[in-house]
């Protein structure tokens, strides 16, 4: 009887622990007062909450350093660079910043931990609606 008791009292402890996530922790380190950064922020923090990752300034995992660079191709232009847990976003304005974080937050969210390195700038120096 003890030997049940105790092998489900284990059992139990092994489901809990298992069902308990190992989110990402993930530190942001992107100043902007540009509004666009600032709504893109908070989002990422909003999102964290549903997602396999963290916002967190305690021991992260990974380091999100973003910075407006204007030699980029265009202001929508960005760049991502990974070494090790820091990640590097440089967007070529507020919108490049944006656009990045987005990618970024899109890969943490499906559990990647990996981020590739990324050049990304919009084919058109404008963005257009097509009506028919």
């Amino acid at each position: 009887m003890y030997r049940i008791i105790r092998s489900f009292i284990l059992f139990t402890l092994i489901i809990v622990a298992s069902s308990c996530s190992n989110k990402v922790k993930v530190e942001l380190q992107i100043s902007s007062d540009k509004k666009p950064v600032q709504l893109a922020h908070g989002k990422f923090s909003q999102k964290a909450k549903e997602s396999n990752y963290q916002v967190s300034t305690s021991n992260p995992d990974l380091i999100i350093t973003g910075k407006i660079d204007s030699n980029l191709v265009s202001e929508e232009a960005y760049n991502i660079r990974q070494n090790g847990k820091n990640i590097d976003l440089i967007g070529g304005g507020a919108a490049g910043l944006v656009y990045g974080l987005q990618d970024v937050e899109r890969y943490l969210s499906e559990g990647k931990v990996e981020i590739p390195n990324i050049d990304e700038a919009p084919h058109n120096s404008f963005r257009a609606l097509k009506f028919n």
